[in-house]
């Protein structure tokens, strides 16, 4: 992503780590404007009391996750293609929303049962969505989007070499909008030969979004590693010899399947 829209990201974060710092405050304020008309209402222990408790700390463990999910998606954010970002914030914000209605709403029901006097009004509402608490939908898609170049590079030991000859000529890697299926045909290696010399050659790989264009992209940036070997360097020297690319892309698979238990798990 360019330097603006890098900026832009961090804004969004930033500004929304802030809104959520402000919507806990709500509701907590909220919460305790509810707990004491339950205590008038039924007492000091009662369902109503433990069910705002629950509010709170539902609540209060949700905007703990994205701020966990913010922080995660700004360490490598300099290095990720802008798009998939936009989509998960914007999808995050959306749930963000939703969560807050949810929330309200149960608060309301509460108050109603406490005007009223009656305690089986106190059950909750059932809902068509999960929290951010309640699935891994959002740690998951944050690995997947965070897959970049470099880790690719990482996994399959490409040497700086043939990494800065990828980087040197800024049309020597041409990176193609996956979702549009015409460009699929274009993905691979295409070569300059002169005299049945490779002078050069062109890289069309995906935009890294998820791990299926990982995959694709890893493929391919194998066949123009060992492209560049024939050229540039004697077969004993390569780091990698990709005898079979299916298994090392499988491999690739299965490492970025452990980071998501990492990360499920953290």
């Amino acid at each position: 992503m360019n330097r603006a829209e890098l900026q832009d990201i961090k804004s969004d974060i930033f500004k929304t780590n802030l809104e959520n710092i402000e919507e806990l405050y709500l509701i907590a304020k909220y919460c305790l404007e509810t707990y004491l008309e339950s205590i008038f209402a039924f007492g000091l222990k009662s369902d109503a009391s433990a069910e705002i408790y629950a509010v709170f700390k539902e609540f209060k463990a949700i905007i703990s996750e994205e701020a966990f999910l913010h922080r995660h998606l700004r360490k490598k954010l300099s290095e990720l293609d802008s798009q998939p970002i936009y989509e998960f914030l914007d999808d995050l914000d959306e749930l963000n929303e939703e969560t807050v209605r949810y929330y309200y709403d149960v608060l309301d029901d509460i108050k109603d049962a406490c005007s009223l006097k009656a305690p089986h009004r106190l059950k909750r509402m059932k809902k068509d969505f999960l929290t951010l608490i309640e699935s891994d939908e959002y740690r998951k898609r944050l690995n997947e989007i965070s897959i970049s170049f470099s880790d690719i590079c990482d996994f399959f030991n490409f040497p700086k070499s043939f990494i800065d000859y990828l980087q040197e000529d800024n049309f020597r890697v041409i990176l193609c909008n996956h979702e549009l299926e015409e460009m699929h045909e274009f993905y691979g290696v295409n070569i300059k030969e002169e005299g049945n010399v490779i002078t050069d050659f062109k890289v069309f790989m995906p935009i890294i979004i998820d791990l299926n264009t990982a995959l694709i992209a890893s493929k391919i940036l194998i066949e123009a590693y060992e492209i560049y070997c024939k050229r540039y360097t004697p077969f004993a020297e390569m780091n990698n010899n990709f005898d079979n690319i299916d298994s090392s892309i499988s491999k690739f698979k299965e490492y970025v399947q452990e980071k998501e238990k990492a990360l499920l798990l953290s």
